[in-house]
């Protein structure tokens, strides 16, 4: 799934939306992938390995309907932002349900069709994985543009730094992940407690400005 490409975008989220704190955007735009992989650890969606060389499909996205489907993402998209006018204001309830329906959407330029439309029919995707390469440079050219697009006119850009770097750093060693099964139950703890770790560091990274 993908990671830079999705975090670039609270990047561009803040700078829009600036008294938005930066990491529940942070969480917003990973929400979809949140419910996903809690999901399949319940057994509710499905997830496998697929044996491949190109290391941006060894996931296989079998049956993903509730969080994964363009009507199902508008739906929690639609549930965020009545949760957070209400709590907040419209303002928060925009910016984060742009966030969570932008998941689908950067998803669809990566994926290979196996993104739903509706429930868990009429798949689609533009298949960017397909090319390993473009695909690893053009989601962090992404990211880190995002992030200069937010901090160039900061005064402390240490944490920011930091941050971006851990990201990256974190990220690079997909593209060069040897093959080999890693049951789904371990890359959905993983991956939820890494949604939780850079949240934490983002929220880390404000307390830095003030």
């Amino acid at each position: 799934m993908m990671f830079l490409g999705h975090y670039a975008v609270g990047f561009l989220l803040k700078k829009k939306f600036n008294a938005l704190p930066l990491w529940i955007l942070f969480i917003a735009v990973q929400l979809v992938d949140i419910l996903a992989f809690t999901l399949v650890l319940f057994d509710v969606e499905k997830m496998s390995y697929n044996p491949t060389s190109n290391p941006f499909l060894r996931t296989s996205m079998d049956y993903i309907p509730f969080t994964h489907s363009l009507s199902s993402s508008l739906g929690i998209a639609l549930i965020v932002f009545l949760v957070f006018w209400k709590l907040k204001n419209k303002t928060w309830g925009i910016a984060l349900s742009m966030g969570v329906i932008s998941h689908w959407f950067i998803d669809f330029i990566a994926h290979k069709p196996d993104m739903p439309l509706i429930f868990d029919s009429y798949k689609v995707g533009l298949g960017l994985w397909n090319y390993p390469w473009i695909a690893f440079l053009v989601e962090i050219g992404f990211f880190i543009g995002a992030g200069y697009y937010l901090y160039k006119d900061s005064e402390n850009l240490k944490r920011p730094i930091i941050l971006m770097a851990i990201l990256v750093i974190f990220y690079t060693p997909t593209m060069f992940a040897p093959e080999g099964e890693v049951p789904v139950v371990i890359v959905g703890i993983l991956s939820l407690s890494f949604y939780t770790i850079f949240a934490v560091l983002t929220w880390w990274t404000e307390r830095g400005k003030k």
